[in-house]
């Protein structure tokens, strides 16, 4: 786990990254989000296999509101003022920049989800 500070209001990210089949420089960066709940690490599933056939590398962000990421003590009603899928797409944009300071790679986003995302 590393953690990201972004000037954001002084928040800090935690995210993950798997290296080990990433092929510099021009390897593709798997970005997957933790969705809504704490970001436990990476997962070997589909994204392990992927990343080994294409040599990229994975990175898996937790979200602002989530997890030991949340910038807040309690999600009472004003605290909950930048939790929308704008600020969310710009807190990625944020990420990748910081993130990709001197690597020529390009991303792709893949959304992962947990089983009882889909319970009804």
């Amino acid at each position: 786990m590393y953690i990201y500070v972004s000037n954001s209001f002084c928040r800090i990210t935690r995210y993950y990254e798997f290296l080990d089949n990433f092929r510099i420089p021009d390897g593709p960066i798997f970005l997957t989000l933790c969705g809504e709940g704490p970001c436990n690490g990476i997962t070997k599933d589909y994204i392990s296999v992927l990343s080994n056939k294409f040599g990229a590398a994975v990175v898996s962000l937790e979200h602002r509101y989530y997890g030991k990421s949340s910038p807040f003590e309690s999600l009472s009603a004003p605290n909950l003022r930048y939790l929308s899928s704008k600020q969310a797409l710009f807190d990625l944009a944020i990420f990748r920049k910081y993130y990709q300071a001197g690597i020529t790679s390009f991303w792709v986003c893949l959304a992962t989800f947990m089983f009882h995302d889909f319970c009804f």
